[in-house]
């Protein structure tokens, strides 16, 4: 992977678009990604029409080993945010 989307470049690139100020921008984003949290927390997708979805996946508790000492251990039962991409952007990014 050659670079990384932060967040600041982010809130950059979407007030130079949206000709806003870089703090509406910056709430925005936040606004964005506190909803999809609070999405998450109640167990819903958070779906954005071409570009994907994500989803809580559900893992079970299972025994694992750890590699340096082949010692086996408990892994906890947990919940994992899982992303599938759309086929809109599939495609694009195949292109």
């Amino acid at each position: 992977m050659d670079s990384v989307l932060i967040k600041l470049t982010m809130v950059k690139q979407l007030s130079k678009r949206l000709e806003i100020s870089v703090l509406l921008a910056e709430n925005l984003i936040n606004t964005l990604t506190l909803n999809m949290i609070d999405s998450f927390d109640s167990n819903e997708e958070v779906k954005i029409a071409n570009f994907g979805v994500w989803r809580i996946k559900h893992k079970k508790e299972r025994i694992g080993r750890n590699p340096t000492t082949k010692e086996k251990i408990v892994i906890t039962e947990r919940r994992v945010v899982v992303f599938h991409v759309a086929k809109q952007l599939r495609k694009r990014m195949n292109k």
